[in-house]
């Protein structure tokens, strides 16, 4: 995040602790009582009444309990305030797809996977959606510019896992056209057997036939396939017809 010059004239009407404050933590995506406490060696008292101030002028924006940000910094850094607020998480899905620029959607909602519970949280006019992974599944991720996303292998994964998350299986159709020639299909193949659901595996296989891609991984996918069929959508419920090669129910 840029360091921002705070001064009398950005803010009118600010007192001297006000601006001290704001100068502890401007280099701080989320900030709390205790962050500033360990930072400015004050009594949570003052740092409590600061606080509701500075809250009161606008400057700064409550996101949940005893968890703030500053509100001139929300739209710059959403994706970084997302991941922080979720903590431990990283951005994926749809979300994800739009940042890599494998979609031309451009998303008010950040979706994020987590270890841990959260709520749904909206922040101006942004909605953050986390999603509940068990542990075993949560890896794949990196830091790019600050921002703590899905690697595009792991980000094909969890769009295949819950297609509705991506904007349904027409919409992931394009993106894994758009993405293909970036995947690393060894590293694929890793992440495919760590996260062990063979219905992605299915999945994978029936939308890369549909789009004619002749690609390595084929032979691996039929190798590992469920013993029984597996919808397309997961979230639909019709069945027209049946793939019999990769065990899919067509349903979308």
């Amino acid at each position: 995040m840029k360091k921002i010059a705070f001064n009398n004239k950005s803010y009118k009407g600010i007192s001297g602790y006000e601006m001290e404050l704001i100068d502890f933590i401007k280099d701080y995506h989320l900030f709390n009582i205790n962050l500033i406490r360990k930072l400015s060696n004050w009594q949570t008292s003052r740092i409590k009444n600061i606080l509701a101030s500075l809250k009161k002028k606008g400057i700064i924006t409550q996101l949940k309990k005893n968890s703030y940000t500053m509100s001139t910094s929300i739209t710059e850094n959403i994706f970084q305030i997302s991941t922080a607020i979720t903590n431990p998480s990283y951005v994926s899905f749809w979300t994800a797809m739009s940042y890599y620029g494998y979609t031309d959607q451009q998303l008010n909602t950040i979706q994020v996977i987590s270890i841990k519970q959260h709520a749904k949280l909206k922040i101006n006019n942004f909605i953050i959606e986390p999603l509940v992974y068990n542990p075993k599944r949560f890896y794949g991720y990196q830091k790019v510019r600050g921002i703590i996303l899905a690697e595009k292998e792991k980000l094909l994964i969890d769009c295949l896992y819950k297609p509705e998350k991506a904007g349904g299986i027409e919409e992931l159709k394009k993106c894994l056209k758009n993405m293909w020639d970036d995947i690393d299909q060894k590293k694929l193949i890793q992440y495919l057997l760590k996260f062990d659901n063979k219905s992605i595996n299915s999945r994978l296989g029936c939308l890369l036939e549909s789009l004619s891609i002749k690609a390595r991984i084929i032979s691996f996918l039929l190798k590992h396939l469920p013993k029984g069929y597996i919808k397309l959508n997961p979230a639909k419920n019709t069945i027209p017809k049946y793939d019999k090669k990769w065990r899919v129910i067509i349903n979308d």
